[in-house]
């Protein structure tokens, strides 16, 4: 039925979500002098609504805040945030083939 494929496409873009989020975080945490972490929101979006797959948004900062603009303007922060969405990504495929 379609409410079991949208509850199983839920369920796996909430595994993503978490494993990208501790993934970003974990790389992330030598720029900052305290732990960065905002959790994993949940909330219909435009942009997500129309996948065919389990799909997630991330946010990696916020251009409003000094600091944070100043690290997304550096490309070593760039690739960093890049490798950690990567590395969560890669751990959720190798776990399961839900993706």
């Amino acid at each position: 039925s379609s409410n079991a494929v949208m509850q199983n496409r839920f369920v796996s873009a909430l595994h993503l979500a978490h494993e990208v989020q501790k993934s970003v975080c974990h790389n992330i945490a030598p720029f900052h002098d305290e732990p960065i972490d905002r959790k994993v929101k949940y909330a219909v979006s435009q942009v997500l609504l129309s996948t065919q797959k389990p799909s997630i948004l991330v946010e990696v900062g916020f251009l409003s805040h000094k600091k944070e603009s100043g690290l997304l303007e550096q490309p070593e922060y760039q690739e960093t945030i890049a490798r950690g969405i990567c590395d969560g990504i890669l751990s959720v495929v190798k776990s399961s083939s839900s993706l």
